[in-house]
């Protein structure tokens, strides 16, 4: 049993939970693209004025059992009208435990640096172990930075509920 695996379906349910909510104090409005029955991207709009203004794009890829393997954000540049690279996940699961590297844009280098890391390990019953990694760029290694236990039923939504 997997700890932790974000799949297409969590990612569709999650978008109709935000998009059906009638809330009229929301000021962001939401856009799904779909393909091959998956979301593929998600583009968050700020409504607070007269038009729909763009703020963040979120495009997912996925492995061959529907997992969520890389959520890319980019934030909408409204002076060069273009999306520009922010952050990148990448989840890689294991049969011990769930691994998200963070990464941040790094744009005079146009790449991806590491940032943080988290693993998630099942340590019995609904218990779940997590440990926080900060990356060191001096010593070009992950160090662990704290480290807890969550208790619950609802691992399933842990990773996927992060933004």
């Amino acid at each position: 049993m997997e700890l932790i695996t974000i799949t297409a379906a969590t990612i569709m349910s999650l978008f109709m939970n935000i998009s059906g909510t009638a809330n009229s104090n929301s000021h962001f409005s939401y856009n799904a693209e779909m393909q091959d029955g998956k979301v593929s991207a998600i583009v968050t709009y700020d409504n607070n004025g007269k038009y729909l203004t763009a703020k963040t794009r979120k495009q997912y890829t996925y492995d061959n059992l529907d997992r969520v393997v890389k959520k890319e954000v980019m934030r909408w540049n409204s002076e060069k009208h273009e999306w520009e690279n922010y952050q990148c996940m990448c989840y890689t699961y294991n049969a011990d435990n769930t691994v998200l590297d963070m990464m941040t844009w790094n744009s005079s280098k146009k790449a991806y640096e590491q940032s943080q890391r988290m693993t998630y390990s099942n340590i019995g019953g609904n218990a779940t172990g997590v440990d926080c990694y900060t990356w060191d760029q001096k010593n070009n290694t992950y160090e662990l930075n704290d480290n807890y236990v969550i208790m619950g039923s609802h691992n399933d939504h842990l990773i996927a509920l992060a933004d």
